[in-house]
């Protein structure tokens, strides 16, 4: 039996094309994401836990379950984001302006996330402490080598797992069948342009990032300006996942479209057989 032709995706031209679209309807963007701002309101509420963090402040006020809810409020609207500007790159589905809904397609977004990419995170992240934990009581060879072994060991999974993420926008455009095991089958051969592509893509908006938490610590005094700085840091989240769906917005158009003619081609071939 003849193994399928493996769809090879166009690294720099897919990129090119996700961030330019990204750029080019910044307006619609921002339409999408600046509802999210009213997580501000939470949090001057709870001690501006948001800019504690972005600008590593230690003696901050807020309660540790104040990080939680800023996290969970963040997600939630994330998933939102996600849903609405993939279905606007792919359906051209404009969304309505400073609108803001969370049904059923968020919520399947929503657990596909937390399933590749936040749980995983988490688990790493873990073993990754227990590591640097370990090495630094045994101060040998061995040891090093081993936290050396389990950080490639940690990217290689990563890599791995980006194939999983076609379901992102399979989910927000109601494509029931794509799910984990179809999107993983499509991508093969393709792991590590997914995943640089992603990290590619998120570069601009995580120098800013880091810009904006260096600069915050000039301001931590002031909680008008601590606010303005968390009002700022959550766009460049919002923005951050809109600019990485956009890639895979059109990862899911590309594969699925040659998916789709492999398919067809296939039996045009079995025919004339």
């Amino acid at each position: 039996m003849n193994k399928e032709p493996i769809i090879v995706l166009p690294w720099l031209e897919c990129l090119s094309r996700s961030f330019g679209y990204f750029l080019i309807n910044l307006k619609t963007v921002l339409t999408i994401v600046i509802p999210g701002l009213l997580v501000v309101a939470y949090e001057a509420l709870a001690g501006t836990p948001l800019f504690c963090s972005m600008a590593q402040i230690e003696n901050c006020t807020a309660a540790p379950s104040a990080y939680m809810g800023v996290v969970a409020l963040t997600t939630l609207f994330s998933a939102y984001v996600m849903v609405a500007f993939a279905r606007f790159v792919i359906l051209k589905d404009r969304p309505r302006p400073f609108a803001f809904r969370f049904g059923v397609r968020e919520l399947k977004v929503l657990g596909y996330q937390l399933a590749i990419d936040v749980i995983p995170g988490v688990v790493f992240g873990q073993i990754l402490g227990a590591m640097v934990f370990y090495t630094n009581r045994h101060q040998d060879i061995w040891s090093k080598q081993l936290f050396l072994l389990v950080m490639v060991s940690i990217l290689a999974a990563m890599i791995i797992l980006s194939r999983l993420s076609l379901v992102l926008s399979g989910a927000a455009v109601d494509n029931e069948n794509m799910k984990l095991k179809k999107s993983f089958e499509i991508t093969k051969g393709n792991s590590n342009k997914i995943f640089w592509g992603y990290i590619v893509m998120s570069l601009p908006i995580i120098f800013l990032m880091t810009l904006l938490g260096i600069a915050g610590n000039l301001v931590a005094d002031s909680l008008p300006l601590r606010l303005c700085f968390s009002a700022v840091f959550l766009l460049l989240i919002y923005l951050n996942v809109a600019v990485k769906m956009s890639f895979n917005a059109h990862l899911y158009q590309y594969f699925v479209y040659f998916d789709n003619k492999r398919t067809e081609d296939a039996e045009v071939k079995a025919l004339e057989e």
